[in-house]
Formats: C-alpha cells, sequence, structure tokens
C-alpha cells in the first residue's frame, strides 16, 4: 500500500525479504525504509488469545551502481 507501482518486493529467504526501490537516491531510500518501520512497528496485531501484541523488523539499505 505505501510502495510505487514500479518497486518490488519479494520474499528472499524463510524470514527475508528484499525491497527493490528503482530510481531512488540513497538518502530517499532510508527514508522510505525508517517510515515503513515506525508504520509497521505502531501496527497492533490479533493473537489467538484475543489480546494484541506489535512487531518490528531490522533492515539495511544498499545502492547498487549500474
Amino acid at each position: 500500500q505505501v510502495l510505487r507501482a514500479g518497486d518490488g518486493l519479494m520474499r528472499y529467504g524463510g524470514e527475508e525479504f528484499a525491497l527493490l526501490l528503482e530510481d531512488l537516491e540513497l538518502a530517499e531510500s532510508m527514508r522510505l525504509v525508517s517510515r515503513l518501520l515506525e508504520e509497521f512497528r505502531a501496527m497492533e496485531h490479533p493473537a489467538p488469545d484475543g489480546s494484541t501484541f506489535t512487531v518490528t523488523f531490522s533492515a539495511g539499505v544498499c545502492q547498487l551502481d549500474a
């Protein structure tokens, strides 16, 4: 919901995902990932017992030059 149409989100492994962002500078990518982390951290998820819990993730950003 927060990614652009040309961005790619792929499952890389068991619990790993890769996000491909084209035509973004490194600083812009870092801001986007930080925003995604904050939004994800704020989400409440329902547990089977009716309670809720929150989760977070860790991420790294690298730039690939042509």
